[in-house]
């Protein structure tokens, strides 16, 4: 075992010029390299909601994805409108969205765009240059000190068309809190 000479701490670093607070554990230091600083637990808590229903319907440009479906809902201040298609997120939190739309077609644009659209400002964007395609994004967000209202968009600047795929969309919406 390693023994600092100067220091009485068996084999813990020597700590004479550390500031932190002492240690729960063994007394010494938290500087100390052998007793990690203690742990903050966080939890994570969301939605999740998809699509089902809309195999083959069009989608319009500038219009938000309306799912249909709640597969999940561990965090019941995170709330959803099936009418708009529009989350409203808790304010002062950080979230982790994750989404994929199928896509079957559009009527006349060559690639195919959906961007995460927080209180009106395009957060993340998400292209293909196939027109026939399974679409997906990630975006991380914080919101301030209003709620966040979040929607999914098609800004393909044409119609879109949904697969005929049992599922049509998908989104997961995660909040972290520590």
């Amino acid at each position: 075992m390693l023994r600092d000479n100067d220091n009485d701490n068996r084999g813990h670093g020597d700590v004479r010029n550390c500031e932190n607070t002492s240690c729960n554990r063994c007394g010494c230091k938290r500087c100390c390299p052998v007793c990690p600083p203690e742990q903050r637990s966080c939890n994570l808590s969301g939605v999740q909601v998809q699509l089902r229903g809309a195999a083959r319907a069009l989608l319009e440009n500038n219009t938000n994805v309306v799912f249909d479906k709640m597969v999940n809902q561990s965090n019941p201040r995170i709330q959803y409108n099936d009418m708009t298609g529009e989350f409203t997120l808790p304010s002062n939190r950080s979230y982790y969205v994750s989404w994929e739309v199928a896509i079957d077609g559009a009527e006349t644009v060559q690639s195919i765009d959906f961007c995460v659209v927080v209180n009106n400002v395009m957060i993340s964007v998400s292209s293909s240059s196939q027109v026939t395609c399974q679409l997906s994004g990630t975006a991380l967000i914080t919101t301030g000190k209003t709620p966040g209202r979040l929607s999914l968009v098609n800004i393909s600047g044409d119609t879109v068309r949904y697969t005929e795929a049992s599922v049509q969309a998908n989104i997961v919406i995660a909040g972290i809190t520590c």
